[in-house]
């Protein structure tokens, strides 16, 4: 498919999740979103998308957020690159003592949204009108 094909594919899969855009650029290519609630995807949950592994003794997770982005890269042949880069942090807490400071870990991407994301540009390539696998909620910047 050309860059203007995968280009409308990717801005479709946004509209459909209702994914917020941070930044979009169709001249280099980029479409990056805010900050995502990740439990916030219908039928999903943190571990649906990333691993932040043990929060430990005395430690609660408070949150889990990700954030993603889409390059879209047009090559000579008339091939085009397609890559979604994916960022998932937890925010945690100490339950002692009492107003203890959260701090931020990086979790591991399962892969699971990147892979979403591009079944369903394939499939728009490919002609189909497949629905998008969940849509989104915001957790603001």
């Amino acid at each position: 498919a050309d860059y203007d094909t995968v280009w409308r594919a990717v801005v479709e899969y946004f509209a459909l999740t209702n994914l917020p855009i941070a930044t979009i650029d169709k001249a280099s290519g980029i479409i990056v979103t805010s900050w995502l609630n990740a439990n916030a995807a219908e039928g999903g949950s943190p571990g649906a998308y990333c691993d932040c592994g043990s929060a430990g003794f005395f430690v609660r997770p408070l949150w889990t957020r990700g954030k993603f982005n889409v390059f879209i890269k047009s090559n000579s042949g008339g091939t085009v690159d397609l890559r979604v880069t994916c960022l998932y942090q937890q925010g945690r807490q100490a339950f002692y003592p009492e107003g203890a400071p959260v701090f931020v870990v990086n979790c591991s991407s399962t892969g699971t949204l990147k892979r979403e994301v591009q079944e369903f540009i394939a499939s728009r390539i490919r002609g189909e009108s497949t629905p998008p696998a969940r849509t989104y909620s915001s957790l603001g910047d």
